[in-house]
Formats: C-alpha cells, sequence, structure tokens
C-alpha cells in the first residue's frame, strides 16, 4: 500500500472480521487512491492525455458564449 495510499489513513484502512483476519475498508481505501491521485496530477507526475486542450481555454469559452446565449 506504500505509495498508493497516503501514511495516515493506512491504519484506518484495515479492519478485522468476526474471523480475525485483516479486511480492507473498500471507501478508505478508495478515498485513498483519489488522494493520491489527485497529488500526482498536481504535481506532473502523472499526465492525462488530451488535458493540454481544455487549458487553452477554448472549451471555457465556448460554454461562456452558450451560457450567455441562453440568458
Amino acid at each position: 500500500m506504500k505509495g498508493i495510499v497516503p501514511a495516515e489513513l493506512v491504519e484506518l484502512m484495515y479492519r478485522a472480521d468476526s474471523t480475525k483476519r485483516q479486511r480492507i475498508l473498500r471507501i478508505v481505501y478508495e478515498c485513498g487512491v483519489f488522494q493520491t491521485l489527485r497529488e500526482k496530477l498536481r504535481c506532473k507526475e502523472i499526465w492525462v492525455v488530451g488535458a493540454d486542450d481544455d487549458r487553452t481555454g477554448t472549451r471555457s469559452e465556448s460554454r461562456s458564449s452558450v451560457a450567455t446565449s441562453s440568458t
């Protein structure tokens, strides 16, 4: 789990079941994965194909023009 889930969530992620086996709480695991993904996207360790297209402002401009024309 190292590098996938933040260290502060690892101890919250495990829970013993009725037979004393360690189980992973899915919601805690998923939140941890999304936090790590967000951090890596923000510092550009992970790239999303096509994400640069949205940064140019062409989509934002077209959306705002649609929003203003309907009012």
